[in-house]
């Protein structure tokens, strides 16, 4: 709804969105978790990924229309990049709080790394600079298409 208003030019549309997102980062836990993806068992880590798409892409919709949602709740947004990006180089840190392995991390979906481009392109985090060249160029049919930035 976000992405449409945002191109269409319906800040109603776009509000409405942003406060979804400010949903979604209000569950970040301190220690950059979500507690319903926490439940999910071998697939926390899977699903960590898979939410951080949406929010970093709302993020980026939300910072051109002058709305922060990076500096929410002290950064909960970063701190959610960060654990499940110190989950993809090890699981065990998953595995060890929810009680099961963690599906290997070996074929990433699209829709679990399209985040990683805007995120990269707003912060230039080098953690993910060995991700991207493994994965690169990543296509996501939810976001339109390759979501590479050249």
């Amino acid at each position: 709804m976000a992405a449409t208003g945002d191109t269409v030019g319906d800040l109603a549309l776009v509000d409405w969105g942003l406060r979804q997102a400010k949903l979604g980062i209000d569950q970040i836990r301190p220690d950059g978790t979500l507690p319903l993806e926490m439940g999910r068992g071998a697939r926390a880590l899977h699903y960590h990924l898979f939410a951080l798409t949406p929010l970093v892409m709302l993020a980026e919709i939300g910072r051109r229309h002058g709305v922060d949602l990076y500096a929410a709740r002290d950064g909960a947004l970063r701190r959610l990049a960060e654990r499940a990006l110190a989950g993809l180089d090890d699981p065990a840190w998953f595995a060890d709080r929810v009680g099961a392995a963690q599906d290997a991390p070996g074929h990433l979906p699209p829709e679990d790394v399209a985040w990683m481009e805007p995120y990269h392109a707003r912060f230039g985090d080098p953690g993910l600079e060995p991700w991207l060249d493994r994965l690169r160029p990543i296509r996501s049919a939810r976001l339109g298409g390759d979501v590479t930035a050249q």
